[in-house]
This record gives C-alpha cells, structure tokens and sequence, in this order.
C-alpha cells in the first residue's frame, strides 16, 4: 500500500471515529454489555463471558480505527517531509 492510500484509510478512519452516530452506537453497546456484566449472576459465567467479549469486540474495533490513523497521518508527515 502505498503513501497516498494510507492517508486516504486514515482519513477515512478520523471520519468513523469522529462520526456521531457510530460513536453513540459503540458507547450504547458497550453500556449494555457492562450493564448486563454486573448485573450477571455469580453462577452465569457464559453471561459474563458473552459480555467481556461484546466489549472487547468494540475496544478492538476502535483500536484498529486508531490505528489506521496513526499510520495514515505517519504517511502524510512523510510526503510533507519529502
């Protein structure tokens, strides 16, 4: 891949992350996940499970988009250097 696509990803990645409606959709997600977490009885390990693993799924998504941009904003310094 080259420069000029790792900074069109990046950008593309600051406009997810920034996007109101996706945020409000990982932040509602993740609440119920956690909601349901502690709301989980001592024996529901398969509950508690299943929650960890919605979470992480979401902490995930936003650390991939993370880090697209870094490599795409990477790439823009190099061209502003070259």
């Amino acid at each position: 891949m080259n420069d000029s696509e790792k900074i069109h990803r990046g950008n593309r990645a600051r406009e997810l992350l920034d996007d109101e409606l996706l945020r409000e959709a990982f932040a509602a997600i993740e609440g119920d996940a956690q909601d349901q977490l502690l709301a989980a009885g001592p024996l529901d390990d398969a509950l508690r499970r299943a929650m960890a693993d919605r979470i992480n799924a979401i902490r995930n998504v936003k650390a991939a988009l993370q880090s697209v941009l870094i490599t795409g904003k990477t790439a823009a310094l190099r061209n502003a250097q070259a």
